[in-house]
């Protein structure tokens, strides 16, 4: 008997091609493109005669269209000086100082209107009870008319926009309607002068 193997067609050889796992397993391991490469790496895949790699800056996205640079206001739209807040908020608290010292002379109103007319030089004025009515106008409109302008002066303050002068327009309104009330009321309280007949 043969001491040689087994030969025939149940006889296999080694392929000579065959691939090695191991190499095989490396290979898929590697970056591909130089993804998680080192430029070692890199420079071992490209080969010696390849040209060197010049990094390249990302550049930066364009702003947004329509969208205003930093530092610049947009357009129709004017910054507030920084004294604009300080005097706005100084105003404000003055104008609620105010009202509330209105809305408790507004409580009993004819009691102030008579003090009024009495400071004014005009003693012969009989103010009606029922010029209470008038002081709940007041009451109602001074708060209302302190409220919007206070939430329209921070609002622009908010946007950057000038604000002082809207207490001021507040305030002049208030006093419109506070004269035109007094005026109503001691225009009818007022005595009639008596006209002597000549002759």
């Amino acid at each position: 008997m043969s001491d040689q193997g087994p030969t025939g067609p149940d006889a296999r050889d080694p392929d000579p091609v065959a691939p090695d796992p191991e190499a095989e397993r490396r290979r898929r391991q590697a970056p591909l493109y130089g993804e998680y490469a080192t430029p070692e790496e890199v420079a071992a895949l490209r080969g010696p005669d390849a040209e060197p790699l010049v990094p390249v800056e990302p550049a930066s996205p364009p702003p947004p269209t329509g969208a205003p640079r930093p530092g610049l206001p947009p357009a129709g739209h004017v910054r507030a000086a920084g004294w604009d807040g300080v005097v706005t908020v100084g105003l404000l608290a003055y104008g609620a100082v105010n009202v509330v010292q209105g809305l408790v002379e507004f409580l009993h109103f004819p009691a102030f209107l008579s003090g009024f007319a009495t400071a004014a030089g005009m003693s012969d004025v009989h103010v009606p009870a029922s010029a209470q009515g008038w002081g709940d106008v007041l009451i109602v409109a001074w708060v209302l008319i302190f409220l919007a302008g206070a939430f329209w002066a921070i609002r622009r303050l908010r946007r950057g926009r000038i604000a002082f002068w809207v207490p001021l327009v507040a305030g002049a309104v208030a006093s419109l309607v506070f004269a035109i009330a007094i005026g109503s009321v001691l225009g009818s309280s007022l005595p009639l002068p008596v006209l002597q007949n000549q002759g």
